[in-house]
């Protein structure tokens, strides 16, 4: 790894590819956790400022705290159940090496909500006032466009990542059922714990505020689905 630059170590992630990856994953390196970490949370935190922008300069800011937080409690949550089904599933990965291949996407996400920050402030600097009527007509498209954008990006991340899971099992199969679970159990972790760390942009008439009185009543998927009634 001695003389590789950190565009270097990014064109790899990106690509999902490359000996320095590859090393990684089989002997670990603090080098490259510094980088999937850094610029998950860099990504996250810019990201998350134009989304809650999109409301005001503090919920911005607010925001741009709390998805960083959200990420890396999704694989936080998610390790220990990862790693339990990659054993059962009969991957042949073992417990390290796993994490290492859970930590790959979630840098890789960054970096694309990265790239997409520009967009989120650019909507965010346009937004109606929040006091106003057109508020409450953009904010289920503001919710919608932004859920899909961070999905995207989530599944996009390991959707690059899975060559190297299949190279690595004991069969390509069986490297993609793996990583198929992984997915959908970081989806549904990340979608309730987005919820739970609501607001983002704040619902017409609700206060600024880093968390609801009440966090854990309704759901994520609820709100959705309102939100689609909304416009259509």
């Amino acid at each position: 790894m001695r003389g590789v630059t950190v565009s270097g170590q990014l064109g790899e992630l990106c690509h999902g590819r490359g000996d320095g990856l590859r090393d990684f994953l089989q002997r670990g390196g603090n080098r490259w956790l510094a980088l999937t970490v850094g610029v998950a949370t860099l990504g996250s935190f810019a990201y998350g400022l134009g989304m809650g922008g999109a409301r005001s300069l503090t919920m911005g800011w607010m925001v741009g705290v709390k998805l960083p937080l959200v990420i890396f409690l999704t694989l936080m949550v998610n390790a220990v159940l990862n790693g339990l089904l990659a054993g059962a599933l009969g991957s042949g990965l073992g417990f390290r090496q796993t994490l290492r291949l859970l930590v790959l996407p979630f840098g890789l996400m960054g970096t694309i909500l990265l790239g997409l920050a520009p967009v989120a402030w650019f909507i965010a600097w346009h937004a109606p006032a929040a006091a106003g009527d057109d508020y409450k007509i953009w904010h289920p498209a503001f919710l919608l466009m932004h859920t899909f954008c961070v999905a995207l990006a989530g599944i996009w991340a390991h959707r690059q990542i899975l060559p190297l899971a299949r190279t690595l099992t004991v069969t390509p199969a069986r490297g993609t059922l793996v990583f198929l679970a992984w997915l959908a159990g970081n989806l549904f972790v990340g979608a309730q714990l987005t919820w739970i760390f609501r607001p983002y942009f704040c619902s017409p008439g609700l206060p600024v505020q880093f968390l609801r009185d009440h966090p854990l009543e309704g759901n994520f998927y609820e709100t959705v689905l309102h939100s689609i009634k909304a416009l259509f």
